[in-house]
């Protein structure tokens, strides 16, 4: 298998399934983190308190599990692993099964 980090400073999901090819679903996954990353910074940086840079955090960390769970049986793409750093760094790790 081959994994590879990505450093994520900001988190938002697009609904929406996969496409079904290999090219296609990597292709929509870095589009979705591309996404995560525009959201959350924008997020991070518009919080005025505490409190609202918490519910950031929050905010980004349930968007990517649901990312994780969206490419859970996917046979091409999956979050492995990812952590939350401060200030505002999310960094996502993800595995390439080797092709069938």
């Amino acid at each position: 298998m081959r994994t590879i980090s990505a450093l994520v400073l900001g988190l938002c999901l697009s609904t929406g399934a996969l496409a079904q090819g290999r090219e296609e679903t990597i292709a929509a996954a870095s589009t979705r983190i591309a996404e995560l990353q525009r959201s959350f910074t924008v997020e991070w940086h518009s919080a005025s308190s505490d409190t609202a840079a918490a519910m950031a955090v929050r905010s980004a960390l349930t968007k990517v599990l649901e990312l994780r769970d969206s490419l859970a049986g996917n046979p091409y793409v999956r979050v492995s692993s990812f952590s939350v750093g401060i200030p505002a760094g999310i960094s996502v790790e993800l595995t390439f099964p080797p092709a069938e």
